[in-house]
Order: structure tokens, then sequence, then C-alpha cells
């Protein structure tokens, strides 16, 4: 079980450095995107989140970025007056909404892949500890210990 622990903390240490490397790089580079179909995006007005439809065309500049439940979560700024700060778009839905930003994470790819490898190795030995008691009657299976 310990090494279940261990291996969840380093995928979401190794998305936490992931994302410091990627705001830094957005602040220095300050990458700008324009929507380029209508579509209805999360943004965040103070601390308040909520959903606003776009007609498409705005311009974003990526701002930052940080783990979220289910990978990355990008945020960006509008370039024009908007009642909004930011708005936010999962890792999963940059190609839908955003197609010019995955030139931007291409330089990234292989530390995401990285990571995926990481939570996809976590979860198969939290799967294997799982069925330890259904299977443990059985010779030819056993729960491998990592130190």
């Amino acid at each position: 079980m310990k090494a279940e622990i261990r291996s969840f903390s380093k995928a979401e240490e190794m998305m936490g450095m992931l994302a410091e490397k990627m705001t830094e790089f957005f602040n220095q580079e300050t990458p700008r995107v324009s929507l380029p179909a209508p579509c209805t995006l999360t943004v965040k007005t103070g601390e308040k989140y909520s959903k606003k439809p776009h007609i498409g065309g705005e311009l974003f500049q990526a701002s930052s970025a940080y783990p979220g439940k289910r990978g990355m979560v990008f945020v960006f700024r509008p370039m024009a007056a908007e009642p909004y700060q930011f708005m936010e778009i999962e890792e999963r839905n940059i190609p839908l909404i955003l197609p010019e930003f995955n030139k931007t994470l291409k330089r990234f790819q292989d530390d995401l892949v990285e990571i995926r490898h990481e939570e996809s190795s976590a979860k198969r030995v939290v799967d294997i500890a799982a069925k330890e008691g259904v299977y443990a009657d059985f010779g030819s299976f056993y729960v491998m210990e990592f130190a």
C-alpha cells in the first residue's frame, strides 16, 4: 500500500512542477490565441466561476497553468475589455476549443506523457493491491512490493 501513496504523490508533484514551468514560460513568451468558433467557456470573476458564451474571434493571452482534478488547467486573460478577469480550459478540451494553442503545448509534450505514464502506473498498483485479497489463494497471482 505504501507504493500507492508514493506513486500518486510523485505524479502530483510532477504535475505541480510542470505547471510552474508552464506558467514561467507563459510569463516570458506571452502566447496569444484567438477563439476560432463560438463556444461556452468557464470564466472567473473575483472568486466566482461561471459559464459564459463567446461568439468566436476573442483574443486571449496564456497566463498560467495549475494541476486540476482531471489534468492540467490553463488560465487565459482576455485581451479585450470583458466583465471577467480570467478564462480557464482543461487540458483535454484544448484541441477542441483552442487548436492553435496545441502548438505551444508541443514543447511540454514529453513532460505530459511522463506524468500520464506515472499516473497510470500508480493506478495499476492500486488496482493490483485491491485484488490481492480476492486472488490471494491462487498461486500465480501476487502483489509486487515497490521500495
